[in-house]
């Protein structure tokens, strides 16, 4: 059967085309700004250079300075892969390569086999003669040195590398213009190829080929920017470009390259030699350092150029051979310049200096040793003279060209044909630099621009098959194609029926077509063909594509010799070696497209070589770890069983798709990968340590044992004792399993099916890995035991993941990546301990917890306490709390014990427990007493007398004065016992107090910013709604740091400015003052905030975290290896007013003041009259003037100067109401000043403008109306925009709104003026705006805030409202502008007040709420994607039933007690022995008699004489109200009582009626949770008369179905959940899944089963059993217990049965009974056991009961 292809490009198209797509990209960049340069400013000093030190010329220079400044590398340096092995370096992961261009030579011995360049300079010369050679255009792959990780691996030589390229040669500048000497020398000494005239002005630069002469402007003509001092150097930079650009031109004379024909301006062939110039120019221009801009005149090219390359992107090759002979000329003149005037010619490279200096240096000795033995000519001409074969050139006409080379004139000749029809000798210079292969690619070039060896033109396109068969005909019949020795010569036919050349063997059987190209003669199809026959023989066809076709034919087949594959030569090879040719041979670069490179594992592998007799019979018999050591294990995609080992070849490729694998993604993600190459990177490391220690130093870099199997025990054995790392080390090691991926359905197990049909494991663990999408684990699924459930057994495991499969009920997947105990205590640290975790990872938790108290043991042994006691503690792991006391003889002797916050870091919760300590009385500091100066004698009874002889001296008697002296110390005396005992009650009461209220954990933090919220909301009423930045101070910062400020910590700061009377919002930190010679003043108390830290954490080392300084100074490339890290700790923080700045700071402070300070225009409305009195006061001193006064946003004229400037100006004069008057106003806005105020001042009138006088020094400007607002739409706009959300602009007077059901973002385009000036009005509506914002974030979709505070619905609400005003605030305050409350918002103060006052925790709920909301704004202002779901899922769970209607019990009831009336509302659950009380608004469940009458320990006696022993107490409403569901006042009573001494008398009973019913409301019979049959929890749902169903919840609300378990709530809660999934599901019938029933195979014939009967075993009655009759013959078999309890929940017990036998009795039904080892298989279980059948058990009422109390609740 033919082989019909369909031709590719080839990989040289292929390059070409990358080429011209590179250059196209860059002129249509051009096209927009062609004052650019052609590589965009990225020049750099030199040529491009390969690692090694060899530079690039020419096209590929140009090529790699495109490359290189196209993507902001550093150095034009390049590798090759070979390089970067050797190196040690990698391919960074996603980096292409880019295309370098070479000629090379197709050399064939006389066998025809393909024989390489290395070894055709090693045969001698009678083999040499005996070859041929045909020159091609090769590819290599390179790399940019940033495009690998060099800088990490060997930064020295990185660092020396990119060095290199940094201009050393300091350009001379004349005037401000760049000069370069080796062009001015050239044009002085007149040294270059022509004549150069620069020293007479002219019109333009030009090159006239006539006179053969370069013509210049002179330099001064280019000093066209003399006043910019970076333009005008550039100047000079285009004189010498223009220079270069002509120079150019001149190299095409006819003595020279002869290139330039006469060619119309404007006509193809003018466009492309002005191209020619525009790119040698830029070329040789960037190895001078600059970049070259297109010139005036070439502009218009552009657009042709681009067109040209896309249509023929060969096109470049002949543009580029111009351009590099053109290049060479130029660049070895200046060199020749460049040494006169001693400095380094370019084409020497910029790399000296670099390891390779000395091999260079070495090498240039040895070549000058070569010149001097022998004339390079007379070498070449041997070399030459030695070719069996003379050198040719096929050129695109199909024309074969003999090139010869001329010893006497040193050029190589080619005799042409020229377009006369005649035949002359066509000549070039031999390039003694350069090897023959590129001399002759060079002369294909040249040859490839005349147009009779270009394609040929198409011929006779109508010629018919019939002629063209007869034309073949008549082609001489050595027109064969050659293909071996064995088969020899085959025929090329043409097929008339297909129109096709037919290559065949034997006239028989077609082995090879290609279709007939009628624009084409026959004689040029058939050398086409030919041609292409000869290029599938080298680089295409390999050896098993041939001999598959060749084993499909007559008479041969497996059991005859083939012929010996192309590419392997013939001699005699054993099958094995044979083999392994063939491999080497697949993966030599050049067969990509091979299908046997897609071969997936070894069966796979022996079936497709059983058509090859040379190895069929080898490859069927070999084990295959012989097929692997021949070489197998090159093919990319085979995976074989790493049981017996692995490759070296293997585990290296392995980690190199690793590392190249991934593309750039998200933080958290990449920060993954960036862990699992590291990892990989460690275990490769770790194998060839274990392979060296085993086989030796030198056994990784011998070529035959790259494929030799290497048992896993020595290769993965453990870590040798010298390379032990310290055991704690070890532990963080310790492996965990997380689950990233559970496959369960059908569909989703069936490709994992298939490879474990095949023991396909390693494609298993391959197919797991690209599964897992590199996300943060998650510590619900996170275990130290891959097997979790009964039935689990792991499948696969390697280094990094592990596959666990459970054969339960069809087989489940469930797919594992490892981590490190480390791994789990990072995602701690930065994500907290979920409320889920598993656990495993909560012991992890406690055990760092633990391990870090270890830790601190020696170094922090105790607190010190104010009062210098010693307070000893430590971590109790069991019950997570630090535990503090006195040590005895025993020990600890506890006597505080503090909750752990794991969330939190250990020095947090420290800090936490000595800031708790430390307010306790007993340890608290005495206070000083003044200093008294005592007596000598200080005793107290013998003090008396020195007081007596002070009484004494007065002149009182000594016996009287000892008397009063007695009586005055007997008093002290008194008074101090008394005294001191009154401190000791005091403080045991203090004691007790705090005792009793330890267990309420009130955060000192919070109680704090409670405090200072409660100040704001105050200041709020009194200013007009502003709460925050009333003077308008510039927004909250840090001055001597770049500390990151959250929304939440911007609103304390700001608010710490505002109340203690800061002049700034800028703060700082205590070390950073410290360390800028400032000082905190004395006596001044620092804010304690829980601050977040960013610093930065390197991606593949996660213990390496580095400061904002250290990062900055690290290079570009440094940072790259760097992400965002952030960690939790508390910082105390000064205002720049608390601290010696404004004294020391000087004029640095007033700067500073007039920046940030307060704004000193007022934020009140101004009014007419104050400017009017002001306008008098002028008038009165200076009659004469127009005083022109400046009002908010506009300047005003009055009276009668009104009339005059209206006269000057043409504006109108209104009459504007002032102080009950009707004044004559002139009025225009304050931008127009320039433009009237000279219409005023021409007219003859003195002006006096009237602005608002400040001292100069803090005038600081005032943003206007106008800007405030479009920065807040631009905001509304930007946000709906990103997230999808409606936005619209109306014309009308309103407030801003955010309308949830349309998700629309709605805000007037109109100001209300009424509120007072513009500017005032703007401020209002912009931060009405921001608020709107902040609305359309809270949604379900989004950050879903409501229902999550156990709030009743209507106090959620006012939560809600409380989070738009906070987190509008600071989008106002971030502006330097006032945080406003709306009208609306101003009324709740009161409600907010309580709620702080009463409950300070809910501050952790706004603080969480309002980062959450700017931060989202913030993300989607900059256009990043925000994880919605990432962040619901550290929310707290949501309230099941948080629907109004279901709450209206609970919200009534808070609206009846009265402050007035002193009526509170008891609820009495007489069953449970509890009471609720509901206090009035206003009231304090905190204090105890903060209203008058309404004791709440009154209360309680009250109600404990009624026999109640629990009493608690409720707000209104609110955080701390009754929020409870209507269903839980059912039994109770409810009146409202008011207080008479001790006893509540019932004022009125209150009926609480049941809520009725829903319409159609199901009655669900039984709800549960269960587990499917793979782990996964599920609802389980049998709604009356209706079949049950399954759903799968969102885990927020299987949390909620567990955690009300045994509490009050839990039949309410289950009741809800019960009824909402029924409706759920019934509007979205497809989430309803069957979990209970089995699912038989489908092909099971379900009718052999009879009698199927499930129960307990009469001799184990814990062992249950499924009987069955299938076919006539009773079987038995154990069942598990899921299964004996899901049959009591199945609709149809009957029918589940007869399914559980179908599948447990599979094997049977398949198999019949012809085996009966089959069918004792299946009981070998029970197969000891006598089994007789029980009666069928009927489902009893206790069991039932039993199973709803421990899983669920029937209904």
């Amino acid at each position: 059967m033919a082989i019909q292809k369909t031709k590719e490009p080839s990989k040289v198209d292929a390059a070409l085309q990358r080429f011209a797509e590179m250059l196209i990209k860059r002129m249509e960049e051009m096209q927009k700004d062609w004052h650019q340069g052609w590589i965009g400013g990225g020049s750099m000093f030199g040529l491009p250079q390969n690692i090694s030190g060899r530079t690039y010329e020419g096209s590929n220079a140009f090529l790699l300075f495109l490359h290189t400044a196209g993507n902001g590398y550093k150095a034009p340096v390049y590798m090759t892969h070979r390089q970067l092995h050797k190196e040690g370096a990698h391919i960074l992961k996603g980096e292409k390569a880019v295309p370098v261009f070479k000629w090379g030579f197709s050399i064939k011995d006389k066998d025809g086999k393909k024989v390489t360049e290395e070894e055709f300079h090693n045969m001698t010369d009678d083999e040499k003669k005996e070859c041929n050679r045909h020159p091609f255009l090769r590819i290599y792959p390179e790399f940019n040195i940033d495009q690998t990780n060099m800088s990490e691996v060997n930064k020295e030589k990185y660092d020396a590398v990119v060095s290199q390229f940094r201009k050393t040669d300091v350009p001379t500048i004349t005037d401000g213009m760049y000069v370069n000497k080796a062009i001015d020398r050239m044009m002085e000494k007149q040294e270059w190829v022509c004549k150069i005239q620069y020293d007479k002005e002219e019109k333009g630069a030009y090159y006239n080929p006539a006179k053969d002469i370069v013509v210049l402007p002179t330099k001064a003509q280019f000093r066209i920017h003399p006043d910019d001092p970076e333009e005008c150097f550039k100047d000079g930079q285009e004189y010498y470009g223009t220079a270069l650009h002509e120079m150019a031109h001149s190299t095409g004379h006819p003595s020279r390259l002869d290139r330039l024909k006469p060619a119309a301006f404007g006509s193809p062939e003018y466009a492309k030699e002005e191209l020619v110039a525009e790119l040698t120019s830029a070329m040789v221009g960037n190895t001078l350092g600059f970049d070259r801009r297109i010139s005036d005149n070439n502009v218009a090219y552009l657009q042709n150029w681009t067109s040209a390359l896309r249509k023929e992107p060969k096109f470049i090759v002949s543009v580029m051979a111009d351009v590099n002979k053109a290049s060479r000329i130029i660049i070895e003149n200046i060199d020749k310049q460049r040494i006169a005037l001693g400095e380094k010619p370019l084409v020497q490279g910029a790399l000296d200096g670099v390891e390779e200096k000395v091999k260079n240096e070495q090498q240039f000795d040895e070549i000058k040793a070569d010149q001097k033995k022998e004339d390079p000519r007379e070498a070449i001409a041997k070399e030459w003279d030695s070719l069996a074969e003379k050198p040719t050139v096929e050129m695109e006409s199909g024309d074969v060209l003999p090139v010869g080379y001329n010893k006497e004139k040193d050029t190589l000749d080619v005799l042409i044909t020229n377009e006369a029809g005649k035949q002359e000798v066509y000549s070039t210079n031999y390039d003694h630099d350069r090897s023959i292969e590129e001399n002759l690619g060079y002369v294909w070039e040249e040859l490839s621009n005349l147009k009779q060896y270009q394609a040929k033109e198409a011929v006779e396109k109508d010629q018919k098959p019939a002629e063209i068969a007869k034309e073949f005909e008549a082609i001489d019949s050595k027109e064969m194609f050659y293909i071996d020795d064995y088969y020899g010569d085959m025929p090329i036919r043409y097929d008339t029926a297909k129109d096709m050349m037919v290559l065949s063997l034997n006239n028989q059987k077609d082995i090879l077509t290609e279709a007939y190209n009628h624009e084409l003669s026959a004689v040029d199809n058939l050398n086409t063909f030919k041609a292409e026959l000869n290029k599938k023989n080298v680089t295409e066809l390999t050896a098993k594509e041939l001999g598959d076709n060749l084993a499909q034919l007559p008479g041969i087949g497996k059991n005859t010799d083939n012929p010996k594959p192309f590419g392997v030569e013939e001699k005699e090879l054993t099958p094995q070696e044979y083999f392994s040719n063939l491999m080497a041979i697949l993966n030599d670069g050049q067969h990509d497209g091979h299908t046997a490179l897609d071969i997936k594992n070894i069966p796979e592998l022996r079936d497709y070589f059983q058509g090859n007799h040379d190895v069929s019979e080898w490859v069927a018999n070999a084990t295959d770890k012989e097929i692997i050591e021949a070489g197998a294990d090159m093919l990319p995609n085979l995976r074989y069983n790493h049981k017996e080992g692995r490759t070296l070849y293997d585990m290296e490729a392995a980690y190199s798709n690793i590392n190249a694998k991934y593309e750039d993604v998200s933080d958290d993600r990449t920060r993954q990968i960036a862990h699992r190459i590291d990892q990989a990177k460690s275990i490769i490391t770790a194998y060839h340590t274990n392979i060296e220690n085993a086989h030796g130093e030198n056994y990784l870099f011998e070529e035959e044992s790259a494929h030799k199997i290497i048992p896993r025990e020595e290769y993965a054995k453990s870590v040798t004792q010298e390379q032990t790392v310290e055991p704690t080390q070890e532990k963080m090691d310790e492996i965990y399993y997380f689950s990233h991926t559970y496959l369960q359905s059908t569909d989703s197990r069936e490709e994992f099916d298939n490879l474990v049909e095949k023991q396909d494991y390693d494609s298993i663990l391959y197919l797991t890995r690209e599964y897992d999408q590199g996300d943060a684990l998650l510590q619900s699924k996170t275990y130290k035991n891959a097997t979790k459930f009964p039935g689990d057994d792991i499948l696969a495991e390697d280094d990094n993941y592990a596959v666990v499969y459970n054969s339960s009920v069809g087989g489940t997947y469930d797919l594992m990546r490892k981590v490190t105990k480390q791994d789990i205590i990072d995602n701690i640290e930065r994500y907290g301990l979920e409320s889920d975790a598993s656990d495993d990872v909560k012991k992890v938790a406690y055990e760092n917890v633990a391990k870090q108290f270890s830790d601190i043991k020696s170094k922090i042994p105790a607190f010190t306490m104010p009062n210098e006691d010693v307070l000893y503690f430590q971590y109790n792991q069991e019950s997570n709390k630090i535990e503090v006391g006195t040590t005895t003889n025993a020990g600890l002797k506890v006597d505080q014990t503090f909750d752990y916050d794991v969330d939190r870091t250990l020095d947090a919760n420290l800090e936490n427990v000595y800031e708790q300590l430390s307010e306790l009385p007993e340890y608290q500091k005495a206070e000083e007493k003044e200093n008294v100066v005592a007596h000598e004698d200080s005793n107290v009874q013998t003090n008396v007398e020195g007081l007596a002889e002070d009484i004494a001296e007065t002149g009182v008697p000594m016996e009287q004065a000892e008397k009063e002296a007695k009586n005055i110390v007997d008093d002290k005396q008194h008074e101090d016992f008394h005294e001191q005992e009154e401190k000791q009650q005091q403080a045991e009461k203090e004691k007790q107090q705090q005792e009793s209220k330890k267990d309420e954990d009130k955060p000192s933090k919070g109680v704090a910013h409670a405090a200072i919220l409660l100040v704001a909301l105050a200041a709020a009423k009194a200013n007009n709604g502003v709460w925050m930045n009333k003077e308008s101070k510039s927004n909250a910062e840090f001055i001597f740091s770049h500390t990151p400020v959250t929304a939440y910590n911007n609103i304390m700061m700001n608010l710490q400015s505002d109340q203690k009377g800061y002049r700034t919002n800028v703060f700082t930190l205590f070390n950073n003052a410290q360390k800028n010679g400032v000082a905190v003043k004395q006596g001044e108390k620092a804010t304690p905030f829980n601050w977040t830290q960013w610093d930065y954490q390197n991606l593949t080392d996660k213990n390496d975290i580095i400061s904002n300084k250290e990062y900055e100074k690290l290079s570009d490339e440094e940072k790259n290896m760097y992400g965002k890290h952030a960690s939790r700790l508390t910082q105390y923080i000064y205002n720049i007013d608390q601290t010696t700045y404004p004294a020391v700071g000087g004029d640095q402070f007033v700067t500073l003041l007039k920046e940030k300070g307060a704004q000193q225009e007022s934020l009140k409305p101004s009014t007419s009259s104050s400017f009017l009195k002001q306008f008098d006061a002028i008038k009165a001193k200076h009659p004469d003037v127009i005083a022109i006064m400046r009002k908010d946003d506009s300047y005003e004229i009055y009276k009668s100067d009104a009339k005059k400037a209206a006269e000057a100006t043409h504006l109108p004069v209104i009459k504007q109401e002032i102080e009950g008057k009707k004044i004559d106003t002139v009025s225009f806005s304050h931008t127009m000043l320039d433009v009237h105020l000279p219409n005023i001042i021409r007219a003859g009138h003195r002006v006096a403008i009237c602005d608002q006088l400040e001292d100069p020094k803090l005038v600081k400007s005032v943003p206007e109306g106008k800007a405030v607002l479009d920065r807040a739409y631009s905001t509304a706009k930007t946000v709906a925009k990103q997230e999808g959300i409606k936005y619209e602009r109306v014309m009308v007077i309103q407030n801003a709104k955010y309308d949830k059901a349309d998700d629309k973002i709605e805000v007037s385009g109109m100001i209300d003026k009424s509120v007072g000036s513009e500017r005032l009005a703007a401020l209002q509506k912009a931060n009405d705006i921001y608020r709107a914002v902040v609305a359309a974030t809270g949604t379900e979709n989004r950050l879903d805030r409501s229902g999550r505070n156990s709030l009743l619905p209507e106090d959620d609400v006012k939560h809600e409202k409380l989070v738009q005003e906070l987190a509008a605030g600071v989008l106002m305050a971030r502006q330097g502008l006032p945080a406003t409350l709306s009208k609306e918002s101003q009324k709740l103060i009161p409600y907010w007040e309580r709620e702080l006052k009463e409950n300070p925790k809910m501050v952790g709920v706004i603080e969480r709420d309002v980062n959450n909301a700017v931060e989202t704004i913030d993300n989607l202002i900059a256009k990043r994607e925000v994880d919605y779901k990432a962040i619901r899922g550290q929310l707290p769970p949501k309230m099941i039933t948080d629907k109004a209607e279901n709450y209206s019990l609970a919200a009534d009831l808070a609206k009846l007690p009265s402050i007035d009336t002193k009526e509170v509302v008891v609820i009495r659950d007489r069953k449970a022995n509890k009471v609720d009380v509901i206090l009035p608004a206003g009231a304090s469940v905190e204090a105890n008699n903060e209203v008058p009458g309404m004791r709440k320990d009154r209360i309680s006696i009250a109600l404990k004489k009624e026999g109640f022993n629990e009493v608690k107490f409720y707000n209104a409403g609110g955080s701390l109200g009754l929020n409870k569901p209507n269903t839980y006042f059912e039994g109770k009573d409810v009146s409202l009582n008011q207080l008479k001494q001790y006893q509540l008398v019932n004022h009125k009973t209150i009926e609480v009626a049941q809520q009725p019913k829903q319409e159609n409301n199901v009655e669900i019979e039984h709800f549960r949770a269960i587990k499917d049959d793979y782990g996964r929890w599920a609802f389980y749902i049998k709604p009356k008369n209706e079949p049950q169903f399954s759903v799968y919840p969102p885990k927020e609300h299987m949390n909620k179905y567990f955690s009300v378990r045994n509490t009050p709530e839990e039949k309410t809660t289950r009741v809800a959940l019960a009824n909402k999934w029924y409706e759920v599901a019934k509007q979205n019938p497809d989430i309803k899944v069957d979990i209970i029933n089995p699912h038989p195979a489908k092909d099971i014939d379900m009718s052999r089963i009879v009698n199927p009967t499930i129960t307990k075993s009469a001799q184990d009655p814990k062992v249950k059993l499924v009987f069955a009759t299938i076919d006539g013959e009773r079987h038995h078999a154990p069942v598990n217990e899921t299964q004996w309890q899901r049959m009591w929940l199945a609709d149809n017990m009957a029918e589940y049965k007869k399914a559980v036998a179908a599948v447990v009795f599979e094997p049977v039904l398949r198999k019949g009974m012809e085996s009966q080892q089959t069918q004792s298989e299946v009981v070998k279980e029970t197969e000891k056991v006598e089994v007789k059948e029980a009666p069928e058990p009927e489902p009893k009422q206790e069991e039932q009961e039993k199973q709803s109390t421990s899983r669920g609740v029937h209904i």
